[in-house]
This record gives C-alpha cells, structure tokens and sequence, in this order.
C-alpha cells in the first residue's frame, strides 16, 4: 500500500467516478483502476 493508491482511493471515494478521479488526479481511467486493484489486492 502507497500514498498514491490511497489518495486515489479517497478522490474516488468522494467522487463516485472513475473519469472525475482521473481528471483530478492527472491520470488515466486504466491507471486509476490499476491502484484501486493493487489496493484491493493488498487488503
């Protein structure tokens, strides 16, 4: 678990939006679902 997975978890949280986490984090739809899976993974 990193710093960045947990912050896209937590603008995902808030935003219920994949494509609203991408803008506001400067990524990519794929790269967000990618930390969202490597968090699940680790929990």
């Amino acid at each position: 678990m990193n710093i960045d997975q947990l912050e896209c978890f937590i603008s995902l949280a808030n935003t219920l939006n994949y494509m609203k986490t991408s803008e506001t984090l400067g990524l990519t739809q794929p790269a967000v679902t990618k930390q969202i899976k490597a968090l699940e993974n680790e929990l």
